[in-house]
């Protein structure tokens, strides 16, 4: 199965920018980060943590998440179908 991971781009929901550095603390990757690690955004300065970024962009992971299962599911169903025709 080829690799279906994401990298889905928070936005700031204030301004919609996409560029955040982090206030508090020296971590260089989000995914590194704790819950309570703050975020300051590059272009209207509002601050906020991981999980106020992660609450405020849920639909666009969500949506995300559904088209990563759909091209799993096609996937499976192409390997499937392929492991069928073997088998006959």
């Amino acid at each position: 199965m080829e690799d279906l991971t994401r990298n889905v781009q928070l936005l700031c929901p204030v301004c919609g920018n996409n560029q955040f550095e982090t206030f508090d603390t020296a971590t260089d990757e989000f995914m590194d980060a704790t819950d309570e690690t703050r975020f300051r955004c590059s272009d209207c300065g509002n601050i906020f943590t991981k999980r106020e970024l992660i609450d405020e962009n849920q639909a666009v992971i969500n949506e995300n998440i559904e088209e990563v299962k759909q091209e799993a599911i096609k996937e499976i169903q192409n390997d499937l179908k392929k492991a069928l025709k073997k088998w006959r």
